[in-house]
């Protein structure tokens, strides 16, 4: 009987003592608490470590997409052929609100002066780079960067770019270019970029 007692002692011990070390206690509010909801980034890119793989796929803009590894070059967006042509636009970056895929007046006039540019240019093309600021889920911002990116390609569209001259790319938030965490920042990774080869 003693052993059966003696037995039962330990196990109730052991139970105890595993539920007890199962979670620390941490006050409500406290900074331990707050520090275990967001951890801090253990790595940030800087602007000019660019993946050399899109991290979407890319829609060509005649109905299909390319998966990451079959991507056609693109070139350097800094020294490109096309840059020697005449009419080449300078303004190649439109801005957006927070989460927000509407063009403003000046992004117009801005993508007026690409369209001019490729119909002019018929062998030509561009690639429209959606970007994001870091709120929001991943999934989420890279469907917020299609959106953007897809906006500047619909207008292009109306205003007689062909089609097979425009394709679109969404980075969403992984290719910011301004790395703090104000509005300040948000508002420059908020973008669409026209990169051309």
């Amino acid at each position: 009987m003693k052993i059966w007692q003696t037995i039962f002692l330990i196990f109730l011990t052991v139970v105890i003592s595993t539920a007890c070390a199962k979670k620390p206690l941490v006050k409500k509010g406290s900074k331990a608490q707050q520090a275990s909801r967001i951890p801090p980034p253990l790595f940030r890119p800087s602007p000019s470590m660019r993946p050399n793989f899109p991290v979407a796929t890319m829609n060509t803009g005649n109905g299909t997409n390319l998966a990451a590894g079959n991507f056609p070059e693109f070139g350097n967006s800094s020294g490109g052929s096309n840059q020697r042509l005449t009419g080449f636009p300078n303004q190649r970056i439109i801005y957006f609100g927070f989460n927000k895929s509407t063009l403003k007046e000046k992004d117009r006039k801005i993508l007026q002066s690409h369209a001019t540019f490729l119909k002019n240019n018929p062998s030509s093309f561009v690639r429209i780079e959606g970007h994001t600021d870091e709120r929001g889920s991943r999934e989420y911002n890279l469907a917020l960067g299609e959106r953007r990116a897809k906006t500047a390609r619909e207008l292009l569209l109306k205003l007689g770019v062909i089609e097979n001259q425009i394709s679109i790319l969404s980075y969403g938030e992984e290719q910011a270019i301004a790395l703090d965490h104000t509005e300040k920042a948000w508002q420059k990774n908020r973008r669409v970029e026209l990169i051309y080869p």
